[in-house]
């Protein structure tokens, strides 16, 4: 584990500013009163739920990464790095999810960009890229989905 980075803090920022545009433009088309508002939200629910599941792991994995180091070897530390594994396990499984939901609304497809754009660098960086990766199986899911809206 290593101290946090403002590389990815920046990037995780911009995500995140990424993620309260799209849900202002989602209140905002369901203001206008229409019965494609409401179909709009039920669209991307699946996505909805699992991009908060996203940034509740990376608000516990940031929050881990502030923590002083425990000593290396001590039940301390290895109750940390397990706990540690465990949220990026659980980020993975939320990535692959979304991988597999197909986004239906341009909230849907911010909802993917948004953890694409954070994560795709970072993952670039430690060469943890590969076809199963879940950053890569979600970025191709969100390419696919803007060429099918077309």
């Amino acid at each position: 584990m290593s101290g946090p980075a403002s590389g990815p803090s920046r990037r995780r920022a911009l995500a995140g500013l990424l993620m309260l545009s799209a849900g202002t433009t989602a209140r905002g088309t369901a203001a206008d009163g229409s019965g494609r508002a409401q179909a709009a939200s039920d669209a991307d629910a699946a996505l909805r739920l699992a991009s908060g599941a996203f940034w509740t792991c990376q608000r516990e994995l940031d929050a881990l990464e502030c923590l002083p180091s425990p000593p290396f070897g001590t039940s301390a530390a290895k109750a940390l790095e397990k706990r540690y594994e465990a949220l990026l396990d659980r980020r993975d499984s939320v990535m692959h999810a979304m991988a597999d939901c197909v986004a239906e609304t341009c909230h849907g497809f911010a909802l993917k960009g948004a953890i694409v754009a954070a994560e795709l660098p970072d993952a670039s960086d430690v060469l943890e890229l590969n076809s199963d990766s879940a950053v890569m199986r979600l970025a191709v899911s969100l390419a696919r989905d803007v060429v099918a809206a077309r």
